[in-house]
């Protein structure tokens, strides 16, 4: 994703937002991952896109500091970005 433009990398952040909320849609509680292979599996992806929207964020920030502080604080961002460290290392 180094290669991609900024405005790719956004695209990519959006369409994995529109993917997660359509996996969760029949998620009622935690409970759901766990009842059967279909709800692993739906933790699974979301939890790579979460993983993966974490990097990108990270990479724009490197990129272009003050775009995305024209959207929201500096804490906002890290908060995001440790919760992709968070799910990839723990």
């Amino acid at each position: 994703m180094d290669k991609a433009t900024t405005k790719e990398v956004l695209e990519f952040i959006l369409e994995s937002l529109r993917l997660i909320q359509r996996r969760f849609k029949d998620i009622k509680n935690s409970d759901d991952f766990l009842e059967d292979d279909n709800g692993l599996d739906k933790l699974d992806s979301i939890s790579m896109r979460l993983q993966s929207i974490g990097e990108a964020l990270k990479n724009i920030d490197k990129r272009e500091k003050e775009l995305l502080l024209k959207v929201a604080d500096k804490v906002y961002w890290s908060n995001i970005i440790k919760t992709r460290e968070i799910l990839t290392h723990h």
